[in-house]
């Protein structure tokens, strides 16, 4: 008995399935965005047969920059679209609409990311890329070369959805533990002010905010330098004595006399 090209697309479709569900229950053990992005684009060539997959992220600048590429393709030639400001992944994320060409349509498309790569991608087949949509917003952009049109054409449609429920869940997950590692380096720079000086909560915390200022550095980055160096410039005096008199402001710490 033949078997016909529906039967084939449905066999692939539930290969394809479990395969994807196989790597979203690894993306889920993933706390930070490198690691993601490094099984995210190997999964996406293997599944897909390509020749690349490369994962970019929106910055909140507007700015589009790489993540991770793997794939037999030159990583170069992903890259270059970055600097240039041209290309699939670029269109992509500009349009916020999934872009899809041949080699033989780069150099009409995209001539000066074209004219950098071409020696690597006029043998490529197709390209697609994909904005990441989530929720009012794009997270990023999947770009998957792959040898063949049609190959290109025949990418589950659900794939872009799970990379960027993801790719969305990761980041924010990032976002939430550098804010409260932050948080917790600035209360400990606090509290070595405080003690340092016997200043109040808040008087220490206006003493790091003007010596960030004045330093043009950002406060985070001033309190980590100070718990672990155990100083910093501009935060200079003598620490304050058992039975000395605690000042409630600043006023009467030499050193940068910020907190009044």
């Amino acid at each position: 008995m033949a078997i016909g090209r529906r039967d084939v697309r449905r066999a692939l479709n539930d290969s394809f399935a479990e395969k994807l569900a196989s790597a979203v229950a690894h993306w889920s053990h993933h706390d930070d965005l490198a690691s993601f992005a490094h099984d995210c684009v190997r999964f996406c060539v293997d599944v897909s047969g390509g020749v690349l997959a490369g994962l970019s992220q929106a910055g909140r600048k507007g700015r589009l920059t790489p993540l991770r590429v793997a794939g037999r393709l030159d990583p170069t030639s992903w890259q270059e679209q970055f600097r240039l400001r041209e290309g699939p992944s670029m269109e992509a994320f500009e349009r916020e609409a999934t872009v899809s060409a041949s080699a033989i349509d780069l150099r009409d498309r995209w001539p000066r990311w074209s004219a950098a790569t071409w020696a690597d991608v006029r043998d490529a087949g197709a390209v697609r890329a994909f904005p990441l949509h989530h929720g009012t917003s794009i997270v990023g952009v999947l770009e998957l070369w792959t040898d063949r049109p049609e190959d290109a054409a025949h990418l589950p449609r659900t794939l872009p959805a799970h990379v960027a429920a993801h790719f969305a869940l990761v980041r924010r997950h990032e976002h939430l533990m550098r804010a409260l590692t932050t948080r917790t380096v600035v209360g400990q720079a606090q509290g070595i002010t405080m003690e340092r000086f016997g200043l109040r909560p808040e008087p220490a915390f206006a003493v790091l905010r003007r010596i960030s200022q004045h330093r043009n550095v950002k406060l985070a980055d001033l309190a980590d330098e100070l718990v672990t160096n155990g100083s910093v410039d501009g935060l200079s005096g003598p620490a304050q004595r058992p039975g000395d008199p605690r000042p409630v402001d600043g006023s009467s710490v030499s050193a940068p006399e910020a907190a009044g």
